[in-house]
């Protein structure tokens, strides 16, 4: 499961209420793998919060890496007052008013990013016209300095 609980008082609107597990890519950090890849646990509080879901494959890398979810959440409100019916677990109208809410939005737009080696036959082409074209300016420029200092 991507959701996790977080032990913790949350009648002050500060304090996580869950908090969802992303496979995060921090080059540097002290607790990534050799892929680069830190599990990251980012907290939501009361009210109602809006993820998004972004699904990475980076075919460049070979472990861990290579297939990353990531979820990002933004807070839009900390109203955390439990929505009626949303908790089916209890009846216990004191017990559902003591209670704090989280309702997480999942967005409905999914991103996959592929991130794939960078080298194929019409890279070629590229990177040999492109140094074919870089030829022909540096030639023309070094002939018109010629000519410019043969006639002066």
């Amino acid at each position: 499961s991507i959701l996790g609980n977080v032990e913790s008082p949350v009648k002050t609107g500060t304090t996580p209420i869950a908090s969802i597990l992303s496979e995060v890519w921090m080059a540097g950090h002290p607790d990534a793998d050799e892929d680069a890849t830190v599990l990251k646990w980012s907290p939501v509080f009361q009210g109602t919060a809006q993820v998004s879901y972004v699904h990475t494959e980076n075919k460049t890398l070979s472990k861990s890496g290579r297939d990353r979810d990531e979820f990002f959440s933004v807070q839009l409100n900390q109203d955390g007052t439990t929505v009626e019916g949303s908790t089916p677990c209890t009846s216990d109208a004191q017990y559902v008013a003591d209670m704090q809410q989280t309702r997480i939005r999942i967005h409905p737009m999914i991103t996959h990013i592929v991130v794939s080696p960078g080298f194929s036959f019409w890279t070629y082409v590229g990177v040999c016209s492109g140094q074919y074209a870089a030829l022909l300016s540096w030639g023309a420029l070094l002939v018109a300095i010629y000519d410019n200092a043969k006639g002066a």
